[in-house]
């Protein structure tokens, strides 16, 4: 009854939520905003006396896509197709052979509003406030003394059109037009005016200034005296004569008449051409100039008009000031010079007259030699570049011109400003008084980014305290880690040479024979005495850490609860075991005074040269008193002792019972049976289990006395020099011995847990999988791994027994016919033959690698190699490029492309590609990441670093980059932004902006994502060069 009742209430509830949901709470949900509910503050515009008819509909998407909630502009259209949309009447009027530069560039809204406006035509200013909104520079010269009523009532449409025009700067009228529309030049004051001569032959504006003037009627700011004075015949015939516009003398030597200064100039050493043999007025007009010395143009245009290099460099990203603003004659001299250039003065004193800062700074104790010598130009392009401050080049580019740092690019670690060709974030380019031309002193220059606070605790180093960082670091590049000026010992050792005497000892601490000292100490400053990273056991635990958990036990030894480790153990070096500051029982009794308490805790036994750890853990125990090792043999525990020792009145002796043997086996008797294995241990076999087996305490299980390999060696010495080659098997590398060795007995030779290839199978899994394949190298095939590897160390790689060749023909014949007509009759006796070859399995006869290029499993070796008996039967028949695109030729074009590969370029395909066989797709060498970092060390350096690019990490190398050849520097697939894009689609929106806007002040460059993140791995989060926080942004934004 309940439960039906519960079940329609269910029910019940459903059915209502369904009907809601359907209804008000999907509607509710589906509801849009609209666009003024955010933008409110464009509600008021709908008031205005003119409105945009879609933004009056509120029909805002007819302009805008949607933006999200980064509330970024965005248009459907970024130019003037947007508003052609809807005004396509108006598109004629914008096609005459001068527009008006906001209709060039699209941008039909920087005069009208494209919302509201109370101007008539949605104008966003009216008159000619509306042009100054541009025109702001003409704002300024129109105000002069004299000014064109036109002008000064704002009147610029009476003569120029708003949008386009036939006519030069968009006048309405050609030539006197616009002027003879208001000006009679016929009237009697007109022609007095211009001393009797016909003006209306003349252009207006060869005079006059249409818009202002500093001089009475509106001539231009430089007016040639004879037009000032009205003594146009000074230079013309007379007004009443035939030609009255005629020169008086053709030619340059009319100018002359007046301006002998300027024909002594010819008699300098280096003359302008134009001057030596054009006409004067291919530069100069002969009335009246807007422009200083009546020049035809701006001095810039002037100059740019023959020196077209100059003129593509007005385009670049940083300009000299002078030749940005069009100066030229403030450094040349535009008509003679003694100095080359036509330069006005020498070049170093020409570029302090500007410069007196800098010139100041040569009295620098350290100056930079071209800066020293006045060679300016060594590293600044006089004019224009693409980078700032007008350098040559950028960065370290520069500066390896001169300063060859080859060796210092090669080394394992780079400092980061170095490595992005930033060497201005330390030095200064000019002048210093630090050495190094560092812009601060040694250890102020490095604070600029790395925090000084390291410095803030009680015990400092003494170089970073004085600031000397480069005694210990060096400034470019290393091949130590934290770029040291060598390695960590040696260094610590330069200053703390005492010490190395001390550490030639039997027994050193592990980071002693590593030589790293920063393992304990801090090398900058610490809290704790010798700048040890943590004070007394904190610091051992740093490394011992499994230790910590052992003491805390029931009972710990004194010096441990009190973390004084170095009361027993020495800290660098020793001449006992565990780096023991006495040999045992003398470090024992220095506390441990043998009363009669001490004599009868330990039964009377004469104990004084005893080994006190065969039945003490040192630092703690379980046990309440006594400090007994964790594994206790019962008769010890119960203190029965004369179960293994001699008897002598009833008390048990130190000697051990002669059949010692016997007594084990009496309590372990399963051991007995080992007795009937094939193969029994020496030690076992011969009754002498204390020489593996402590018979008192042991800290490792089975009482056994030392661990691993270690227990082995103190028989099997001998096998301690073998096992020292270079190729290591990783149980005998590991001290695993158990691993492959039984302890007691075995059934198989050499005490094997198992029986041939089943015991290499334990570990090796991969290799009994490839058991399934249909071919298998015989030895593999009747599981006897040890006739090609050797069980425990070899001198070559793979633990083979002898070099790979070798190997191989120890079994295969190479004298044999099957064998001669296998490999084509080619002499292969000296190849390696795991070049084409799997020494394993393989799917194909003859074991051939997964991949084989045709050739190969053709047998036509001649189709690149010489004759099988010719005098060099392995030589190539062409060099490798050719012979490789004589098939691949479809890759030729390819590979042609803006960036090529090195190996490509150089036509070494062999470098990445095996020629024979290979186990990896398109013959590759190794998989993809690896194949790279085999040349592209630097690269490798950073996989292993703490953060690392997700493609990096996977090997995918080719995820970024093409291997053979692309128009992107580097070999990427695409442009730097965009490629990260690809990935990153919402990096380029909302974080700090990049592309061709943003300059990267360090270099004059465009700033991209690599301009913050390294492409492969730091030791920083996001792979950033630097820390996140403020390290990275005063890269960029410098502070004080």
């Amino acid at each position: 009854m309940n439960l039906g009742r519960t079940f329609l209430i269910a029910v019940a509830f459903s059915l209502i939520f369904a009907i809601s949901s359907d209804d008000g709470f999907a509607a509710r949900r589906a509801k849009k905003k609209e666009c003024l509910e955010c933008h409110a503050e464009k509600k008021p515009q709908l008031k205005e006396k003119f409105v945009h008819k879609p933004f009056s509909k509120k029909e805002c998407l007819k302009c805008h896509e949607t933006h999200g909630f980064t509330n970024a502009l965005k248009l459907k259209k970024w130019d003037a197709e947007l508003c052609f949309d809807c005004h396509s009447d108006k598109k004629g009027e914008f096609t005459k052979s001068h527009v008006h530069p906001a209709i060039t560039k699209g941008r039909c809204w920087d005069c009208h509003d494209p919302h509201a406006s109370s101007n008539p035509k949605l104008l966003v200013k009216t008159d000619s406030d509306l042009c100054y909104a541009c025109h702001s520079k003409e704002k300024t010269e129109f105000a002069k003394e004299n000014i064109h009523p036109l002008v000064k009532d704002g009147k610029c449409l009476t003569c120029h059109t708003p949008h386009s025009s036939e006519n030069e700067s968009q006048l309405r009228n050609t030539g006197n037009g616009n002027c003879t529309s208001c000006h009679e030049t016929a009237k009697e004051e007109f022609v007095s005016a211009h001393a009797g001569y016909d003006a209306g032959k003349i252009n207006c504006t060869d005079c006059h200034n249409p818009h202002s003037s500093s001089h009475k009627k509106l001539f231009k700011e430089s007016v040639h005296v004879p037009v000032s004075e009205k003594k146009c015949d000074a230079c013309h015939d007379a007004a009443n004569s035939k030609e009255p516009l005629r020169l008086k003398i053709p030619g340059n030597r009319l100018c002359t008449i007046c301006h002998l200064d300027k024909e002594k100039d010819l008699g300098k050493k280096h003359v302008h051409a134009p001057f030596s043999s054009g006409p004067c007025l291919d530069c100069h007009t002969p009335h009246a100039s807007g422009n200083k010395d009546l020049l035809i143009k701006k001095e810039k245009d002037v100059c740019l008009s023959c020196h077209d290099t100059e003129k593509s460099q007005m385009k670049l990203a940083h300009t000299h000031t002078p030749f940005r603003d069009g100066e030229c004659s403030s450094c040349h001299n535009p008509h003679a010079s003694n100095e080359e250039k036509l330069l006005s003065d020498s070049a170093d004193k020409l570029c302090f007259s500007c410069h007196k800062a800098e010139e100041e700074r040569l009295k620098s104790s350290h100056t930079h030699k071209p800066f020293k010598e006045g060679e300016c130009l060594s590293c600044h392009n006089p004019h224009a570049s693409e980078n700032n401050y007008q350098l040559i080049k950028v960065g370290k580019e520069l500066c390896l011109k001169c300063h060859t740092v080859t060796e210092e690019k090669k080394k394992k670690y780079t400092h980061d400003p170095f490595q992005i060709g930033d060497c201005s974030s330390c030095h200064d380019s000019h002048a210093s008084d630090f050495d190094g031309q560092l812009k601060k002193a040694d250890g102020e220059v490095c604070y600029t980014c790395h925090k000084k606070d390291a410095l803030s605790r009680k015990y400092q180093h003494t170089p970073a305290k004085e600031g000397k960082c480069l005694g210990c670091h060096k400034p470019h590049s290393s091949d130590e880690r934290n770029l040291l000026t060598t390695s960590p010992d040696n260094l610590c050792y330069t200053c703390h040479s005492a010490l190395v005497q001390k550490f030639t000892k039997k027994h050193i601490h592990k980071p002693v024979q590593e030589k790293d000292c920063l393992k304990c100490h801090n090398p900058h400053s610490g809290d704790n005495k010798f700048q040890v990273k943590k004070e007394g056991a904190d610091l051992c635990f740093s490394c011992h850490a499994g230790i910590e958990s052992q003491f805390k036990k029931e009972s710990v030894h004194f010096p441990v609860k009190q973390g004084r480790c170095s009361t027993c153990h020495n800290s660098h070096a020793s001449e006992e075991a565990l780096l023991l500051n006495n040999p045992l029982s003398k470090l024992c009794s220095t506390c441990h005074v043998q009363d009669k308490k001490f004599q009868d805790a330990h039964l009377n036994f004469a104990v004084e040269a005893a080994d006190c750890l065969g039945c003490h853990n040192p630092h703690a125990s379980d046990a309440k008193k006594g400090l007994p090792n964790e594994y206790i043999h019962p008769p010890y525990e119960k203190k029965d002792c004369k179960t293994c020792h001699e008897e002598e009145n009833g008390l048990a002796k130190t000697a051990l019972k002669k059949d010692i043997a016997r007594v084990c086996l009496s309590c372990h008797t399963s051991e007995k049976e080992i007795f009937t294995k094939d193969v029994v241990h020496t030690p076992f076999k011969e009754g002498k289990c204390p020489t593996c087996h402590n018979p008192h305490t042991s800290k490792n299980k089975s009482l056994m006395k030392d661990t691993g390999s270690q227990l082995c060696f103190n028989c099997h010495k001998d096998k301690l020099k073998e096992f020292s080659k270079g190729y290591a098997h990783t149980p005998v590398k590991e001290g695993k011995c158990i691993g492959c060795h039984q302890a007691h007995g075995s059934g198989d030779k050499a005490l094997l847990t198992n029986t041939g290839a089943k015991l290499c199978y334990t570990c090796h899994k991969d290799f009994e999988n490839r058991l399934n394949k249909p071919v298998l190298h015989n030895p593999v095939k009747k599981g006897e791994c040890l006739t090609c590897h050797s069980p425990h160390v070899s001198d070559n790689p793979g633990g083979i027994r002898k070099p790979e060749t070798e190997l191989c023909l120890s079994c295969h014949d190479s004298s044999s016919g099957p064998f001669k007509s296998a490999h084509a009759t080619y002499p292969v006796e000296k190849a390696k033959c795991v070049t084409c070859h799997d020494p394993h399995s393989s799917d194909s006869k003859g074991l051939f690698r997964s991949h084989l290029h045709a050739p190969v499993g053709e047998k036509k070796c001649n189709l690149c190699h010489a004759p099988a008996q010719g005098v060099k039967p392995f030589s190539l028949v062409k060099p490798e490029d050719e012979l490789c695109y004589s098939c691949h030729g479809d890759k030729v074009q390819a590979f042609k492309k803006g960036h090529v590969h090195a190996p490509v370029a150089s036509g070494g395909c062999t470098t990445c590609h095996a020629p024979h066989a290979s186990d990896y797709k398109f013959l590759l060498e190794d998989t993809g990441g690896m194949q790279c970092c085999k040349c592209h060390t630097e690269a490798k350096k950073k996989v292993d670093a703490k953060y690392v690019h997700t493609p990096v990490a996977k090997g995918e190398c080719t995820s970024c980059h093409n291997p053979h050849s692309t128009d992107f520097p580097n070999l990427t697939m695409k442009e730097s932004i965009e490629l990260c894009n690809s990935c990153h689609p919402t990096q380029g929106t909302f974080v700090h902006p990049v592309g061709e806007k943003y300059i990267d002040p360090r270099t004059g460059s465009m700033l991209t994502c690599l301009s913050c993140h390294n492409p492969h791995g730091t030791e920083n989060e996001y792979v950033l060069y630097y820390k996140k926080d403020r390290e990275l942004c005063i890269q960029c934004h410098k502070v004080e």
